[in-house]
């Protein structure tokens, strides 16, 4: 096998990709998984994320439509 193929090939540590692959084979619950997401952004990095989709949304229908989603999906990951 190549180096391609032969394993498991991790992204940078603290990049989504890295994160992805750590969890895969975890056996993280699921409000263990949330909380790390939670710590992945500060709090003003999430503030900035929202606000970005709120200028996002500006942009159109399938836009609006796509940022919605996104915010849902960051409410629900932060709703007890």
């Amino acid at each position: 096998m190549d180096s391609c193929t032969s394993g498991p090939q991790y992204a940078p540590e603290g990049s989504w990709p890295g994160i992805l692959a750590m969890l895969r084979g975890t056996h993280m619950n699921t409000t263990e998984m949330k909380q790390m997401i939670q710590e992945f952004f500060t709090e003003e990095q999430w503030e900035a994320i929202s606000s970005a989709m709120g200028d996002y949304a500006d942009y159109g229908d399938e836009e609006a439509t796509i940022a919605s989603e996104i915010e849902t999906k960051i409410f629900e990951l932060f709703r007890n």
